[in-house]
């Protein structure tokens, strides 16, 4: 509804009263105290509706910002942040991608003076890998220039060469989460030399493997309600294969299917008694051993009868 009358108000053909306006004085046209703050507005791409209160349970308990942060909804999807720190506002924009129940947040920096219906929330940064290129054209230049063909280029690990990279380069690149998501990129050279390089993406929230884009999974596709629609079955054109795996993906957001146990788990030793967690050990190895902080002791020369290992001898009361 705020959209909708902003962009009617500009749209409008203004009177000649209204064309000349007001002039604010400077000692009113200041930012409100209260409201200062490092802020960041936000939404999710799902077509699902979600729980709003354990939307801020989840989203507080993962951002876990130091200082402390307000949330507060807005119309269309949108949600707005407000950090009392720049540091867990940074933080939080570097350590994406996030997501909520599966599904993308994109969040964007704002000021005071910004109005959060208006902000762009088509790009959201992704950690990018790039397979595929030879290992002495794996340069800050050659990855600069990918990026640029698929985003907008946010951070290139410069410090590190070919091979610290190993089989592939890291980059951290906006990506417009409108379009599909890049699969490849064919790279010609001047020479006719010619290269194909295949992206992954980490910690990658759900996706459609059918036309590629974010905010929904396959089965709630658009292309599935064209009268020309085919089911690509298992060949289909993305895949979990988008997905990148492998060291360093221990902090991923999402939960990962577990590898089937080639050997049988060891067996636990049993216990006897439940309050005091006691193994079961043969009678014959518990001779001489500490029962319950109690030794045993062996019987006197004399004929009086052992003494139980179980009975504490200052237990006894006088008759």
């Amino acid at each position: 509804m705020e959209e909708e009358v902003i962009r009617l108000g500009s749209s409008l053909v203004l009177t000649e009263e209204e064309e000349m306006g007001v002039v604010m004085p400077a000692g009113v046209w200041h930012s409100d105290p209260e409201k200062a703050g490092f802020y960041t507005v936000g939404c999710l791409l799902s077509h699902k509706p979600y729980n709003a209160e354990a939307f801020k349970t989840v989203l507080r308990s993962s951002l876990n910002p130091a200082k402390g942060m307000e949330i507060t909804f807005l119309e269309h999807n949108r949600f707005l942040l407000k950090f009392f720190h720049s540091v867990d506002r940074d933080r939080v924009l570097e350590s994406g991608p996030w997501a909520f129940e599966k599904s993308l947040l994109v969040l964007a920096a704002v000021s005071d003076t910004d109005n959060p219906a208006e902000v762009d929330l088509t790009w959201c940064d992704f950690h990018i890998r790039i397979h595929g290129l030879p290992l002495g054209k794996m340069t800050t230049e050659i990855a600069s220039f990918i990026a640029a063909k698929i985003g907008r280029l946010k951070d290139c690990d410069s410090s590190k060469g070919p091979l610290s990279w190993g089989s592939f380069m890291r980059l951290r690149v906006a990506i417009d989460v409108t379009k599909p998501l890049p699969r490849v990129l064919k790279i010609r050279t001047v020479l006719g030399d010619e290269h194909t390089v295949t992206f992954t993406y980490k910690r990658l929230p759900n996706f459609c493997y059918l036309c590629g884009k974010l905010g929904h999974i396959s089965k709630w596709c658009d292309s599935r309600f064209q009268s020309e629609f085919v089911d690509p079955g298992e060949n289909s054109p993305y895949g979990p294969w988008l997905r990148a795996v492998g060291r360093g993906d221990s902090r991923t957001r999402f939960p990962q299917t577990r590898e089937p146990q080639t050997q049988p788990p060891l067996a636990r030793p049993r216990f006897t008694s439940r309050s005091h967690r006691t193994p079961a050990f043969p009678s014959e190895l518990i001779r001489g051993s500490a029962i319950f902080g109690v030794f045993s002791q062996p019987a006197a020369s004399t004929n009086e009868p052992p003494m139980s290992p179980r009975t504490h001898p200052q237990s006894h009361s006088t008759p």
